[in-house]
């Protein structure tokens, strides 16, 4: 058994404390030891500083929905050679021997990411979510629940793909893209900007 800790007490870090057990009751992997976070409460064991000194392995899941923050704990905690990123794969989850992925990456109950896929470093992939064949998706992305990614589409990083929206076949989505919940994206974005509506348009850009 490993020891894992979990960044982050909010709700992302609940489930996925119940993802990790998920995966515990089919293979014993992890020994969880409980959450990182600057303010004490239930089960935290520590700061940012139980990670950055830690002198033995620790295998490490930043569970934030913040993109921003995951990135900046992510190259913070880099630095230790004895931090190590799993990726965690709910067993639910359908992934075919065809997808590659980087380090960090949360995948959840009834994910589905089909053939040719590559996926980078801390991306959380919630429930339900789908991503077909031929897509790449750069990191520090969320897809929340049910959101689709059709074949061929590329995603760059720091992009959050609300709830139920969708993205149709061979789209390009540029860096720090905020897609709308429900919204259906139907053209290439630039990036740093602000995607909503069926067919989805530009409403800010920053």
């Amino acid at each position: 058994m490993r020891n894992i800790v979990i960044v982050g007490t909010g709700g992302a870090g609940k489930e996925t404390r119940w993802l990790i057990e998920r995966i515990n009751v089919v293979t014993p992997t992890w020994n969880i030891l409980g959450y990182i976070d600057v303010e004490p409460g239930e089960d935290v064991i520590g700061d940012d500083s139980f990670i950055t000194e830690t002198t033995e392995d620790l295998d490490v899941v930043i569970a934030m929905g913040s993109m921003e923050r995951r990135k900046f704990l992510y190259e913070l905690y880099g630095k230790n050679p004895r931090v190590h990123f799993p990726n965690l794969i709910d067993p639910s989850a359908t992934i075919s021997d065809k997808v590659t992925m980087g380090e960090g990456n949360i995948i959840c109950a009834g994910a589905i990411l089909t053939v040719d896929v590559k996926i980078g470093n801390q991306n959380l992939i919630n429930f339900n979510c789908t991503v077909a064949h031929d897509s790449v998706l750069g990191d520090f992305n969320t897809l929340n629940p049910n959101a689709n990614i059709s074949g061929s589409c590329t995603l760059g990083n720091l992009i959050e793909v609300g709830t139920g929206a969708q993205i149709v076949q061979g789209k390009k989505i540029g860096d720090e893209t905020h897609i709308w919940a429900g919204s259906c994206v139907i053209k290439n974005t630039k990036g740093r900007c602000e995607v909503v509506g069926v067919p989805a348009k530009t409403v800010l850009k920053f």
